[in-house]
């Protein structure tokens, strides 16, 4: 597809009051979406269109047809959980993951409405008719199955519409609608026409909404595409009556009084229960709901016996709105039937009839008739009944229904049927009432439980304090609690129950979780796992513990919070994650191997000592014993010699596994620099616009990366881990890029160099977790690893400009953009500038065979003279272009007025390309 330049000056800016796209007028022409940039500005959209956030796509519960649950607030470009990205012209990417995206777009608490997602599109379609819509939908990424790619979790973007703002959306019929693929790639052009009831609508929003229609067997979600959006229509033939939605004609004034009062038009719907007129009494009259129970109305006409009034045919009725005692009818002229034994949807429960339920097919449940209240065994009647909030109101039987002649209900009873209204004096805003259409629409019921003990829910800090005795303040405050696992089982792989450590996100608390028995089932705590308990706060041996009665898994896979660097250990590093540097064994014979029950050993600083403990349960335990120095992660810990208050001392440190026993070990770093980075490509091949960096050896002995290993902002050690028999020589720059090994030769061959003349590592090389973590623009960093998980080096930036690399120094300073010509930097065949590796491109010197710029210094005027005619660019070190100029053999150049300092002079003639610098004082 042609690439277009984006104008952010004609996108749309969402403010904190709009929430919904401005409609485009097809009378105008076709509407067509074909590309969104990733570096697109927060708060901008496609004209017409706006995205939403939805509730996870994966839940049983999820409702495809609900609207969404906020507007996008976030970049297009992020990299982690749920985000909708930008994709140039390739349009949208949609992504879910099991966390909903932080509320704040980065980082801290993250709402369970905040999952995508959906993309929207309003049209005003007056005096159109025939309107199609054509998209691409893309698999980008499948889903990996949970390690069974033959079985992933399965995805939709499916299209819908609806013809107001605040309703329900509904499916387009027939096959409209993409589902993922197992297959990188595969994508296909969806083409479908919206129902008639579309036509001649002032607004219609369309919607593209992603969600899982099959687990398959877990794993990721699939990443997928939405592009080439083509919405087209036609003049409508003929005026004619419109078709409105029933939900257009539902409105009321301040009396009550419909808004749609005597309008002549066309509608469409379900039939629902059977005909409320007998065939002596002739006509109609019979309820009619919108597929998807939004909104519904009484059709009656006493005269009209063309019908035979049967339930679930989907029916196109000519009439005009009328109203009888406040309630909204529909008076006939013609009925078409459109389709027949149509399943109806279900009703919607609710507590009481009002104006939102008139006409509606709604549920009632756990009535109760009012004392004294007459139920007559035949005909019409009117029952009082009231709701458990003791609400009362009319149960309505129509005596040419089943439902006339059932038994008195006795105690609590459901009641299906539809909102109905009685009210016989202005304004009408009283005498609702719900009418069962037969009788199995009144059931018995049991009563109904007692309503449900309100349980607080608390941080973790908020239950961390204690009294002079040591003694918890929450101490047996029953509560919910949400944290992150963190280690594993402290337990008996024997014993039923769980013991763990629970933290909060930003590791100002934690706590022991422990309950023992079956009243956990078959839990088992796993690191990352994020858990809701409810429970009470416990203690032992002044240790705060929470003993749960349940608990809910909201997500897993999190990553924990930072240890604390702590040079103490007591009541305010009890439960979190803490790390004492530079220890040693007071006494190594305390280490003792095998041990049955866990170590007790004394560590020091050299200033302090401290208890280790070290549960039997760990993977540290029966591990040797360290010798020399070494760092210990863990939690903070307490065992008093009393089990009865006050409790005081007995802090300790109870590391997790034996990684948390780190050597410091004496070797000196190699001496490696992350020099180079490309955050944002701008080659338009997918193939080949992966980002790279760049890893240089500026010592004097050659590097072995076995073992070594990298990651981005996360900074996590052993996730994206190098294949081995990597070595670097002295002097040697190498490129990690983000493609694949297929394409190497291609990518060495945009940047002008032979196939191997740069080592070129491709992310399906790597192993570990990862692989190759897109990297940001607007702020990233790279950060290297050792073999022994030290850090190597970390470099970082903000603000980059897409198709520009970084440059770093051996410091891992930031030194700015490459700029095309200077210290070895030149222009990719597909745009991108930057140096991969160190293999030399020919951009040269300037030399006096050339020509000369002089003076240089300059002050105010520079002499150019040059042996053959050339094009000159000059630009400064921010990679801003300053000027240009065309210089036969002489020229003039006025620099009176730039700004002091280093100029950058690029010349290109018939012989090559060569730089020189200008120094404006």
């Amino acid at each position: 597809m042609k690439k277009i330049l984006l104008a952010f000056s004609s996108l749309v800016t969402l403010g904190l009051i709009a929430q919904q796209p401005t409609p485009f007028n097809l009378s105008t022409g076709s509407y067509t979406f074909n590309q969104w940039a990733a570096s697109a500005p927060v708060g901008t959209f496609p004209n017409n269109m706006l995205f939403y956030f939805s509730t996870d796509p994966t839940s049983a519960s999820y409702d495809s047809t609900a609207p969404g649950t906020g507007v996008w607030n976030c970049a297009y470009n992020l990299t982690s959980r749920n985000r909708i990205n930008g994709g140039g012209d390739s349009g949208i990417f949609f992504q879910a993951t099991s966390s909903p995206l932080w509320d704040n777009c980065a980082s801290g608490t993250a709402s369970n409405t905040r999952y995508v997602g959906s993309a929207v599109a309003a049209l005003n379609a007056l005096g159109r008719e025939n309107i199609t819509i054509t998209f691409k939908a893309q698999t980008a990424t499948p889903g990996d199955g949970n390690g069974n790619a033959s079985n992933p979790r399965v995805f939709r973007l499916r299209l819908q519409y609806r013809l107001d703002t605040t309703s329900n959306f509904i499916n387009v019929p027939g096959n409209a609608f993409y589902t993922t693929s197992t297959v990188a790639g595969d994508s296909a052009i969806i083409t479908a026409t919206l129902p008639a009831a579309c036509n001649n609508q002032p607004l219609v929003q369309v919607r593209w909404v992603y969600y899982q229609s099959a687990a398959g067997a877990g794993g990721s979600r699939p990443r997928v595409r939405l592009d080439d959006i083509t919405i087209t229509s036609t003049p409508q033939a003929s005026s004619g009556l419109p078709i409105y939605p029933i939900s257009a004609l539902k409105g009321v004034n301040a009396n009550g009084v419909a808004d749609s009062l005597n309008v002549a038009c066309r509608i469409e719907g379900l039939v629902s229960g059977g005909n409320l007129r007998t065939p002596s009494q002739g006509g109609v009259e019979f309820w009619l709901i919108s597929p998807n129970n939004d909104a519904g109305l009484l059709v009656r006409q006493i005269n009209y016996n063309s019908y035979t009034v049967t339930e679930g045919d989907f029916l196109r009725i000519t009439g005009a709105v009328s109203q009888f005692n406040g309630l909204i009818q529909f008076s006939v002229d013609t009925i078409i039937v459109l389709s027949q034994n149509n399943p109806l949807p279900n009703p919607a429960t609710v507590t009481k009839p009002n104006e939102a339920t008139e006409g509606r097919l709604i549920r009632i449940d756990s009535l109760r008739l009012v004392t004294g209240t007459t139920w007559n065994s035949s005909g019409s009647f009117n029952a009082s009944v009231y709701n458990t909030v003791n609400d009362t109101f009319i149960l309505r039987i129509n005596g040419n229904t089943t439902a006339s002649g059932t038994p008195q209900p006795t105690g609590f009873f459901n009641v299906i049927g539809h909102g109905n209204q009685f009210d016989n004096s202005s304004p009408f805003t009283a005498g609702y009432q719900i009418q069962p259409r037969r009788a199995s629409d009144i059931t018995t019921s049991t009563p109904p439980p007692p309503p449900p003990a309100v349980i607080p829910t608390y941080n973790i800090a908020q239950l961390r304090s204690v009294n002079a005795q040591g003694v918890l303040d929450s101490l047996n405050v029953y509560c919910r609690i949400e944290g992150i696992v963190s280690g594993g089982n402290l337990l008996s792989p024997t014993q039923q129950g769980a013991q763990f450590w629970l933290v909060n996100d930003s590791n100002t608390a934690g706590c022991m979780v422990r309950r023992v028995g079956p009243t956990l089932g078959s839990f088992v705590p796993i690191e990352g796992q994020r858990l809701r308990l409810v429970g009470k706060v416990t203690q032992f041996r002044g240790l705060f513990q929470f003993e749960p009665d349940s608990l809910t898994i909201l997500s897993t896979g999190n990553s924990l919070p930072s240890p604390a660097i702590v040079t103490q250990v007591g009541e305010n590093e009890e439960g979190r994650i803490i790390e004492l540097q530079n220890l040693t064994l007071v006494d190594p014979t305390q280490w003792q191997t095998p041990s049955t029950t866990g170590l007790n050993v004394l560590v020091t600083n050299g200033t302090d000592t401290f208890l280790l403990r070290i549960n039997q349960w760990t993977t540290l335990n029966n591990e040797p014993a360290p010798v020399g120095t070494f760092h210990l992660r863990g939690h903070g810990s307490q065992f008093t010699t009393s089990t009865n208050p006050p409790f005081v001392g007995g802090y300790q440190i109870q590391p997790r596994y034996k990684e948390d026993l780190i050597p410091v070990i004496n070797i000196p770093l190699p001496k490696l620099t992350i020099s180079e980075v490309m955050f944002n490509s701008i080659s338009t091949n997918s193939d080949l616009n992966a980002d790279w960096f760049e890893i240089k050896n500026y010592g004097s002995t050659p590097v072995s990366l076995d073992g070594f290993s990298w990651d981005d902002d996360k900074q996590r050690v052993g996730v994206n881990v190098f294949p081995n028999g990597i070595t670097i020589a002295p002097n040697e720059a190498i490129v990690v890029w983000g493609g694949l090994q297929a394409n190497r030769n291609a990518f060495a061959q945009m940047w002008k160099m032979p196939a191997n003349a740069v080592q070129i590592l491709c992310r399906d090389q790597f192993t570990g977790n990862g692989g190759f973590p897109g990297l940001g623009t607007a702020a990233d960093m790279v950060v290297l690893y050792d073999s022994l998980g030290r850090e190597v080096k970390k470099v970082s930036w903000t603000n980059g400009t897409p198709g520009f690399t970084f440059n770093f120094d051996t410091a891992g300073v930031n030194t700015g953009l490459s700029i095309n010509g200077v210290n070895g930097a030149y222009t990719s065949l597909d745009g991108d500038v930057g140096s991969p590796g160190n293999y030399p491109v020919s951009v040269k010197e300037l030399t006096l065979e050339i020509g000369r710029i002089y003076p240089n210094p300059a002050s105010s005027l520079l002499n150019i003279e040059f042996t053959q005619p050339a094009q000159v660019e000059v630009i400064n070190l921010q990679g801003q272009k300053i000027t240009t100029l065309s210089v036969s053999e002489r020229a003039s150049l006025n620099v009176q007025s730039w700004p002091a300092g280093v100029y950058v002079f690029r010349i290109t003639t018939a012989s090559g390309t060569y730089t020189t610098r200008v120094v404006k004082k």
